[in-house]
């Protein structure tokens, strides 16, 4: 680093994740710089003293301001389905291919990019397919860098368990895509949050960690131990995956926003796990098990209503 004053540059900073790295650097007194779209959005969710530049990851003139000064950026942008004006291709691969342009212009130093689990060569789902194409631009720019690719991450506020929790409390038989049997290692935000911020460090660079919690669980298991923190009993149903394929591509052409898409039911179709999970050597206390996590999530009055 150059000394305690380098700045640290988070971008997609407003969102799940971001958010939370963010109040974490600040906690630890570490100069940190937040790229965000909406400035009064980020007032409310980062506080008024964290320091923000507004833009985002298509206008190189907004990166080249946030860039400014920085020894290290952390690139969370990402997407976990298409929208219009906001595709795979544009926020992962070109999205990052404007940072790091910014970064070099910039003189940063070092680059720690979030990917996901399941990132490799020739990966049957576009999101991964172009989450590979960004770690490739990375791994060539000529910075020293690190590559993170969480499993499922999960907290107070994630979209995922909201989605699975709002399902549980108004159906009593819960519908699972798929067998359920598919495997994830879902990780607490709080320590994919440690893990980024550690990953900064010189003596990670020029590594990819693949990250997950401490447990391994199916997806019938992560919806079973969500209802028990509701404080409910469900049922399963269980949707063959081909059966829900069409409709799901109706919802690709006819919604704004699917509830499924064809991509993500490809991405369910596999298992989510970390072949070495780097996370306990980057944590520096005991991994957050899911159930405990789970309940920090739904522990509130609001979660049993």
């Amino acid at each position: 680093m150059r000394g305690d004053t380098a700045v640290i540059l988070v971008t997609g900073a407003t969102g799940f994740i971001g958010s939370n790295l963010v109040r974490r650097l600040a906690a630890e007194a570490k100069p940190v710089r937040a790229l965000v779209r909406d400035a009064e959005k980020a007032r409310r969710v980062l506080g008024p003293d964290v320091e923000t530049i507004t833009g985002n990851i298509a206008e190189p003139v907004s990166l080249a301001r946030a860039a400014e000064g920085a020894d290290t950026i952390i690139h969370l942008v990402g997407i976990i389905q298409e929208a219009r004006g906001a595709t795979f291709e544009g926020i992962h691969v070109r999205g990052t291919e404007n940072i790091l342009a910014a970064a070099v212009r910039a003189g940063a130093r070092r680059f720690v990019f979030q990917s996901a689990l399941g990132t490799r060569p020739n990966a049957p789902s576009r999101y991964h397919q172009t989450k590979w194409r960004a770690e490739e631009l990375v791994r060539a720019s000529g910075l020293s860098w690190t590559i993170l690719r969480p499993s499922l991450v999960y907290g107070p506020g994630d979209d995922f368990t909201t989605r699975l929790a709002d399902v549980i409390r108004l159906s009593p038989a819960v519908p699972v895509l798929g067998s359920g049997k598919s495997r994830f290692q879902p990780v607490y935000v709080d320590d994919m949050t440690a893990c980024l911020a550690r990953a900064t460090d010189d003596v990670h660079a020029g590594r990819t960690f693949e990250v997950g919690g401490p447990d391994v669980l199916t997806l019938d298991q992560i919806v079973e131990e969500i209802a028990k923190a509701l404080g409910r009993r469900r049922s399963f149903v269980h949707v063959p995956i081909p059966f829900v394929r069409p409709a799901a591509r109706l919802f690709e052409i006819f919604l704004p926003s699917p509830p499924v898409t064809v991509d993500q039911l490809t991405m369910l179709g596999e298992d989510n796990v970390c072949a070495e999970n780097a996370a306990s050597s980057l944590v520096e206390t005991p991994l957050v098990p899911f159930r405990e996590g789970i309940r920090r999530v739904f522990s509130g009055p609001a979660s049993r209503t």
